[in-house]
C-alpha cells in the first residue's frame, strides 16, 4: 500500500474545496430556514381567510420532505456513479429555478409545486456529506470537515429567519421606500426568494469554476490521518509507546478507496486469549493497530454474524431520533400558525416578529451546542441528556398558548415572553439532538455499521419530517374550529413526553469518556469471542 499521507485539514487546497462544497448547500439551507416562519403569511396572502390555513401550511412543509424520503438515496447513488459535482450542480440549478418560481408565484398551487420540485432535487446536503467523506480522509480531517458542515446549518438557521424578517413585505414595512411599488405589493414575499435565486446562481458559478471532484483533489493515495493519543504522536505510533487505541489501519472498501477504521473496545475485547497473548509478542508498531481484512463474498464482517442487522439498542436510539424529529416539526409548523393567527386564537404578530423569534431559537441552539452541550453530555451521559431535552419539550409546548394571556397593551411584555420561550426551545433542541446522535453512534459495536445506522436514522427522520407537518396542520385546524390552540401543542408535548420515557432504554457510554479512548464499548448482551460482555454499558 502506498505510504503517501493524505493532506491534513490545514492544507489550503483541501480547505478551499471544503469551502466550495459548503457553498453548494448554502442556498438550500438558508432558503428553507427563511421560508418556514413565513409559510402562514404566504398562505394567508394567497388564500385570504383562515379556512384550511393549517392544512395548507402543513402540506407546504411536507412537500419539501416527502420526495427527500426517496431522493436522498437516489441522488447519493447517482453521485457515486457520475460524480459529486454534476449532482450538486443539478441541485443548485433546480434551487435557483424554484426560488424564482416562489418569487413570482401568485397562486398556492405554484408555491406547492415549487417546494415539491425543490424536494425532488434537494439532496445536496446528503451528497455534500458524502463528498466531504471522500475528500477528507482520517478521523482528524473528517471531524473538522463535518464540524464545518454542522456549523453551516446552525448559522443558516439564524440567518434565514433574519433575512425573512428584513425582506418580507417591504411595501408594508417600509412604505416610504416601497409603498408605491406595485410588484412588491403583489408579491410581498418575493425579495427573500430572489435572494435565494441569486445565492444559487452564485454557487453554480463558484462550483463550475473551482469545484474539483473530491477523488481528484491532490491525486494522493488515501491514508490515515492520525490523532493524538497518550504517548503516540499525531502521525501514528512511529514514536511513543505505540498505544494508539483509537484508530487502526485503513482497509479497502468495495470501490477500492482507503478508509480509516476506528478501533473501539469491541475490537480490542473480541480477540481470544490466545490472540491477545500472541499480540503481546508483536513489535510495538505491529501491535498498536488492528488490521481488518476485506470480507469475502457472503461474509458478514468481522464482528457480526448477522450481516447488516443493527442491534436492539441502535434501533431504540433511532426511534428516539425520530421522536425528536417529529416533535420538532410539530412545533416548527404550529408556532408560526399561532404567532400569525388572529387574536381569538393567536398573537396576530407580523412576519418580522415571527421570523426573529425563529432566528433566536436557532441562535440559542447553536450557542448551547458550541459552548456547553458537550460538557453536559460528558457529565450526565447521552441518555440522561436526551431525556432532559425531551422533558423540556413538554412545558415549552404547553406554555406557548399562555403567551396570549399577556395583554397586548403591556408593551414589549408579550414579545419578551415569546422570545424567552423560544430560547428554551433552542436549549431543549440542542440537548436532545446532539445527545441522541451520540447515542446512535455509541450503540453500534462495529464501526463499519455506523454508515448503516446513521443512514437508517436519516431515512426514518425524513419520514417523520414528512408526516409530522401535515399532521400538525390538521390538528391545528381541529383546534381552530374548537377555538383552542392548546390541542396541537398538547400533541407536541406528548411527543416530548414519549421521548423522555423512551430515552430510558437508550444505551450510553460511561460518564466522563466523551471524546476519549475509552468511549467505545460493546452492547449489553452482545458477547465477545471470550464469551464475556461489556460491563461498562449503563
Amino acid at each position: 500500500m502506498p505510504s503517501t499521507q493524505t493532506p491534513s485539514p490545514s492544507t489550503s487546497n483541501f480547505r478551499a474545496q471544503v469551502a466550495v462544497l459548503l457553498t453548494s448547500i448554502l442556498p438550500e439551507a438558508i432558503l428553507e430556514a427563511t421560508l418556514v416562519p413565513l409559510y402562514p403569511f404566504i398562505v394567508r396572502y394567497l388564500l385570504p381567510g383562515e379556512h384550511d390555513v393549517g392544512y395548507k401550511v402543513g402540506l407546504l412543509s411536507s412537500a419539501f420532505y416527502l420526495p427527500l424520503f426517496v431522493t436522498n438515496v437516489l441522488w447519493g447513488w447517482a453521485s457515486d456513479r457520475v460524480g459529486r459535482k454534476p449532482v450538486l450542480l443539478a441541485g443548485l440549478a433546480v434551487c435557483a429555478l424554484t426560488s424564482l418560481l416562489l418569487a413570482l408565484a401568485t397562486t398556492y398551487t405554484v408555491v406547492f409545486s415549487a417546494r415539491l420540485l425543490a424536494g425532488l432535487f434537494g439532496a445536496n446536503s446528503t451528497v455534500a456529506k458524502g463528498a466531504l467523506g471522500e475528500l477528507l480522509q482520517g478521523p482528524a480531517a473528517r471531524s473538522w470537515g463535518y464540524s464545518m458542515y454542522g456549523a453551516l446549518f446552525g448559522i443558516s438557521g439564524m440567518l434565514g429567519p433574519l433575512i425573512g424578517a428584513l425582506l418580507s413585505d417591504p411595501a408594508t414595512q417600509h412604505p416610504d421606500a416601497f409603498g408605491e411599488n406595485t410588484f412588491l405589493k403583489n408579491h410581498p414575499y418575493s425579495l427573500p426568494c430572489f435572494l435565494g435565486f441569486g445565492m444559487s446562481v452564485t454557487a453554480i458559478g463558484i462550483a463550475v469554476i473551482w469545484m474539483v471532484e473530491p477523488g481528484r483533489v491532490g491525486q494522493s493515495d488515501y491514508a490515515q490521518v492520525g490523532v493524538d493519543d497518550e504517548g503516540g504522536d499525531e502521525k501514528g505510533d512511529e514514536e511513543g509507546d505505540g498505544s494508539n487505541e483509537n484508530y487502526g489501519e485503513v482497509i479497502d472498501d468495495e470501490d477500492g478507496e482507503m478508509l480509516p477504521m476506528r478501533r473501539t473496545k469491541a475490537a480490542t475485547r473480541s480477540r481470544s486469549p490466545r490472540a491477545r497473548q500472541a499480540g503481546s509478542a508483536e513489535s510495538p508498531r505491529t501491535s498498536s493497530s488492528t488490521s481488518y481484512s476485506k470480507p469475502g463474498p457472503g461474509s458478514a464482517g468481522p464482528s457480526s454474524s448477522a450481516g447488516t442487522r443493527l442491534p436492539r439498542h441502535t434501533l431504540i436510539a433511532i426511534g428516539c431520533y425520530c421522536l425528536i424529529a417529529s416533535c420538532n416539526m410539530f412545533y416548527v409548523t404550529s408556532l408560526p400558525l399561532y404567532f400569525s393567527a388572529p387574536p381569538a386564537t393567536g398573537l396576530a404578530l407580523p412576519a418580522r416578529d415571527t421570523s426573529l423569534a425563529f432566528s433566536l431559537l436557532a441562535g440559542i441552539k447553536l450557542l448551547v451546542q458550541l459552548l456547553g452541550c458537550n460538557l453536559l453530555v460528558d457529565r450526565l451521559g447521552s441518555r440522561t441528556t436526551y431525556r432532559i431535552g425531551m422533558a423540556m419539550m413538554v412545558p415549552c409546548n404547553l406554555l406557548v398558548p399562555l403567551i396570549g394571556l399577556v395583554p397586548p397593551t403591556s408593551g414589549v411584555g408579550r414579545l419578551v415572553a415569546m422570545y424567552a420561550l423560544m430560547a428554551a426551545f433552542g436549549v431543549a433542541e440542542a440537548l436532545s439532538y446532539l445527545s441522541v446522535i451520540l447515542a446512535i453512534t455509541e450503540s453500534v459495536p462495529d464501526p463499519r455499521r455506523l454508515g448503516l445506522a446513521h443512514g437508517l436514522a436519516a431515512t426514518c427522520a425524513a419520514l417523520a419530517r414528512t408526516v409530522s407537518p401535515a399532521a400538525a396542520g390538521a390538528i391545528w385546524e381541529w383546534g381552530f374550529a374548537l377555538g383552542s390552540p392548546w390541542i396541537v401543542f398538547a400533541a407536541a408535548s406528548g411527543l416530548g413526553a414519549a421521548g423522555a420515557v423512551a430515552g430510558a432504554w437508550v444505551a450510553t457510554a460511561p460518564r466522563g469518556t466523551l471524546g476519549t479512548k475509552d468511549s467505545g464499548f460493546l452492547l449489553e448482551g452482545v458477547e465477545d469471542e471470550d464469551g464475556g460482555s461489556d460491563p461498562n454499558l449503563t
